[in-house]
């Protein structure tokens, strides 16, 4: 990391009172980082000291890595079902559960699989003769903390809804749209991510 002649906390202070201005609150997904960040950041620069280094182009820099590694024992289940309820009807659902203890880690380091405790998903699907297909989905995955370099605290749970439609006009030729995110929650996925809304995508397709 090299400051050259940026005021990193003042940006970081800059950056959030920017954010603010546009009415987002706090502890929304693109303010709650930025504390942490200045914090992290203040505690580098009081621990750096000898491990200033000098780039090529005579700046001063602290190369810096996390480790985020250790020894751990896992444990965890996945199973799924799928059932045929009529010839063009099916229902889906999965479940997984995992979970660890940690064995070793370096000292300070915070060990975390990144990962949640529960995930669950849930499909039905229509399929019919006439050339139409529906298919709606869940996932529901748990809340869990999240930990890589400075970007460190909560990933809130989430669950999100997927729905699509397709209809063959031919043998050849088949339109089809798909939405995700259908209710379009404001979740990120990994702490420092970005919030991931809802998306509807459509298209046609043709062979020859």
């Amino acid at each position: 990391m090299t400051t050259l002649d940026r005021d990193v906390p003042a940006t970081l202070a800059d950056l959030d009172a920017r954010l603010a201005a546009l009415g987002l609150p706090a502890d929304h997904p693109l303010r709650a980082p930025i504390p942490l960040l200045a914090g992290g950041y203040s505690q580098l620069l009081a621990q750096a000291g000898p491990l200033l280094a000098t780039m090529p182009d005579g700046s001063r820099a602290i190369v810096v890595s996390y480790a985020n590694a250790g020894k751990v024992t896992e444990r965890g289940v996945e199973i799924g079902a799928s059932v045929a309820v009529t010839d063009e009807v099916r229902v889906e659902g999965t479940y997984a559960f995992f979970n660890f203890d940690i064995d070793e880690a370096a000292t300070g380091d915070i060990l975390l699989p990144n990962t949640a405790k529960h995930r669950a998903t849930g499909t039905i699907s229509y399929r019919g003769r006439q050339g139409l297909d529906l298919r709606v989905s869940a996932r529901i995955v748990d809340e869990f903390q999240w930990a890589a370099g400075v970007f460190a605290g909560t990933v809130p749970a989430s669950q999100t809804v997927t729905a699509s439609a397709g209809y063959a006009v031919s043998p050849n030729l088949r339109i089809h749209v798909i939405a995700t995110n259908v209710f379009d929650q404001q979740r990120f996925h990994l702490f420092g991510g970005s919030v991931i809304g809802r998306r509807v995508m459509g298209g046609v397709t043709a062979a020859f």
